[in-house]
C-alpha cells in the first residue's frame, strides 16, 4: 500500500463527525458505525490496516456493522487466527452471519475455533 493510500485513509476517518485532527487520530476511539461505513469505500489492503489497528472488541463491533462485501473481502485477507477471535467476541446471531459469508472451506474451520459454548450457539443458529 502506497504513502498516498495511507493519507487517504486517515483523511477518510478525520473527515468522520466528531474526530480530532489527525495529531490526535485514535481510530479505537471513532465510531464502530463510522469505521464500518468508512471500510465500505476503501480498498482491501487499507480495510484490512484499519482493522489492524482496532482491539479484537471494536474490530468485532465494526465488522458486524459492515455491508457483505466488506465482510467478504475481511474474511478473506484476515488471518483465521484473528477472524476466530473477532468471532468469539461477537453475540453467536452475528457471529453466524459473517461466519456464512466466508468461503466454504474456511467456515467449518472458523466454526471449529470458537470456543466450546459459542461453538454450540453458533452452530444451533446455522441450522435454522
Amino acid at each position: 500500500m502506497a504513502d498516498h493510500d495511507i493519507q487517504r485513509i486517515v483523511e477518510s476517518l478525520e473527515n468522520l463527525e466528531g474526530l480530532a485532527p489527525a495529531g490526535d487520530l485514535r481510530v479505537d476511539e471513532v465510531r464502530a458505525a463510522d469505521i464500518a461505513e468508512a471500510l465500505g469505500d476503501m480498498d482491501d489492503d487499507a480495510r484490512v490496516l484499519i482493522i489492524s489497528l482496532l482491539s479484537d472488541e471494536k474490530a468485532a463491533e465494526v465488522l458486524t456493522l459492515c455491508d457483505e462485501r466488506t465482510i467478504e473481502a475481511l474474511t478473506e485477507r484476515l488471518s483465521t487466527d484473528r477472524l476466530i477471535r473477532l468471532l468469539d467476541d461477537m453475540d453467536p446471531d452475528d457471529a453466524a452471519d459473517v461466519i456464512e459469508l466466508a468461503s466454504e472451506e474456511l467456515q467449518p474451520e472458523l466454526v471449529g475455533g470458537l470456543d466450546e459454548d459459542h461453538r454450540r450457539s453458533v452452530r444451533s443458529l446455522q441450522e435454522h
